[in-house]
């Protein structure tokens, strides 16, 4: 069945634009308008998620992935291990599944000491200084007797 449209001004205010449609607005003023609004809401939440055209699923990259992650897990105020420090980044429990997953429950926000514990970086980093090649200068390679001198039990 047609209806018939007579030609009208729009309805928002101060707006000269002759249209001819049902909804009662021009182009320029039908996204913002009550019905427009309603229409735009139905179309952001039929594209949510999996949904969405560009969406990676499993195939995200690491970067991307830890985006989501940040939106979705708000930080808290102490690191998640320690309860000491405010946290420093986000951190992927590997012991999971030792892939990276968007299971919220895998991922906590950690200071870097307890980071570095974690990934199992702070032992490769005691012997790491500011300067390179400082061990190997004062100790020869000998790292059992840097160890002894720290005070820490080989």
């Amino acid at each position: 069945m047609y209806i018939s449209r007579k030609w009208q001004y729009c309805k928002k205010i101060n707006c000269q634009s002759w249209i001819r449609c049902l909804s009662g607005y021009c182009r320029k003023h039908f996204y913002t308008s009550p019905a427009g609004k309603v229409r735009n809401r139905k179309i952001a939440l039929s594209k949510i998620g999996d949904k969405h055209p560009l969406w990676a699923g499993n195939k995200v990259s690491y970067g991307k992935l830890h985006v989501w992650i940040r939106r979705r897990l708000p930080e808290p105020k102490q690191c998640q291990h320690c309860h000491k420090v405010k946290p420093y980044k986000l951190a992927y429990d590997l012991a999971c599944k030792g892939r990276y997953s968007r299971d919220l429950k895998n991922w906590w926000y950690l200071c870097r000491k307890c980071h570095m514990a974690l990934d199992g970086r702070k032992e490769s980093a005691r012997y790491n200084h500011t300067r390179p090649g400082y061990y190997r200068q004062h100790y020869g390679n000998k790292l059992e007797e840097y160890d002894k001198q720290i005070g820490k039990h080989v």
